[in-house]
């Protein structure tokens, strides 16, 4: 398994400069055939045939190294990300595995404790009225800031997520405040993560296995949303989205709280989705198709 690896990334290198095997072969002092069944995981190397390889296609070996260690963690992982689900759900996983193997971005969300502070300031406020809007900005900014983290030429996102606020009526004092906040809170998030050690191997592979249940789940959950929301005939593109939407916020919302979402916060969403215009029945029916696929994944778990 290992020399399948090392061949892989040695291959990728030398077709990344455009060197055919004969030319590497030359710059290495071996044969074709030789360079061959390194590249197809047929022969282990030596350190100086790897050395030689590494010289004649220009990379070091720390480079090297760093590269065998990614391939080897994807080779772990790969029971989990071969499963029969969609090829966007896969990257993602991949994604969140490299992420909590690496500590890179795309593995932090929204605190609690940052809800809790926008909820005492907009109350000192006196805003009351404005506090689901508010809470709402405030978590899409920050995805909006973790998206920027992750590539800075997401910026033009984050002056989106404000326009859409300012022309829902959301005061700006409010958004500077909420902004400001929440700025402060993937700041200190950011810096949490960057002082955490990578959790050890076993608890990595059950913490990849977890998120990929929830995203399977999360795809039977569209799925099935999609499915109902056809069958509304004389239903807008513009509302068929905002549906899917609530159905990925409500599935988010019941997630994090493992299935204990009590009945008060479901009525309070409820209520709120209904103030922006969606429809009661339409709503209930995308709660229950939650529950359902959430309640079958427990019942899976559970043993008989």
């Amino acid at each position: 398994m290992l020399r399948e690896v090392v061949g892989r990334i040695l291959k990728r290198y030398r077709e990344e400069i455009g060197l055919t095997q004969r030319e590497v072969a030359i710059r290495c002092q071996k044969t074709e055939m030789a360079i061959s069944l390194l590249e197809n995981g047929k022969r282990d190397p030596s350190f100086s045939f790897l050395f030689s390889y590494l010289r004649a296609v220009g990379k070091p070996f720390t480079k090297f190294a760093s590269d065998l260690e990614g391939e080897e963690f994807k080779e772990e992982i790969k029971p989990v990300i071969e499963k029969d689900m969609p090829k966007e759900t896969k990257k993602k996983v991949l994604k969140y595995a490299v992420g909590i193997r690496y500590l890179m971005p795309g593995v932090i969300s929204f605190p609690e404790y940052a809800k809790e502070k926008i909820k005492r300031e907009i109350s000192q406020m006196k805003e009351e009225k404005s506090l689901s809007d508010c809470l709402a900005f405030a978590e899409e900014y920050f995805q909006g800031l973790e998206k920027t983290r992750e590539n800075r030429r997401n910026v033009d996102k984050l002056k989106e997520i404000q326009n859409k606020y300012k022309e829902k009526g959301l005061k700006l004092p409010l958004m500077i405040k909420v902004m400001q906040i929440t700025g402060d809170a993937f700041r200190r998030e950011v810096k949490r993560l960057a002082g955490q050690k990578p959790p050890q191997e076993t608890r990595q592979k059950e913490m990849v296995e977890r998120y990929a249940r929830g995203e399977e789940i999360k795809d039977r959950v569209i799925k099935r949303a999609k499915e109902y929301l056809f069958q509304k005939k004389g239903m807008s593109y513009v509302w068929f989205n905002a549906y899917l939407r609530a159905v990925k916020e409500f599935f988010g919302r019941w997630r994090r709280a493992k299935g204990k979402l009590s009945e008060e916060r479901i009525k309070e969403w409820e209520e709120k989705k209904i103030r922006e215009g969606c429809d009661r029945e339409i709503l209930g029916e995308i709660m229950k198709i939650v529950s359902e696929e959430l309640g079958k994944e427990r019942s899976e778990r559970i043993p008989n």
